[in-house]
């Protein structure tokens, strides 16, 4: 099975811009319609997020790191 990307017809580019394009416009009339009820910007990008880091991934990275040495 080879890697290699198919070329792109000049169609599917202006088939997929133009989808993109549409979807931008409708982006762009929900963020106005959001804004005009009263939304704030923090809630328009999604609001808090929590982040819980991979402790296997940390545990892991510190134990390749070693232990930090310091000139005294």
């Amino acid at each position: 099975m080879s890697t290699k990307k198919q070329p792109v017809s000049r169609a599917q580019i202006r088939r997929r811009n133009k989808q993109l394009e549409e979807l931008a416009r409708i982006r762009g009339v929900e963020r106005k319609l959001h804004f005009e009820e009263g939304g704030s910007l923090h809630e328009w990008r999604g609001g808090l997020h929590t982040i819980i880091a991979n402790k296997k991934k940390k545990r892991n990275k510190r134990a390749c790191r070693g232990k930090i040495k310091t000139d005294k």
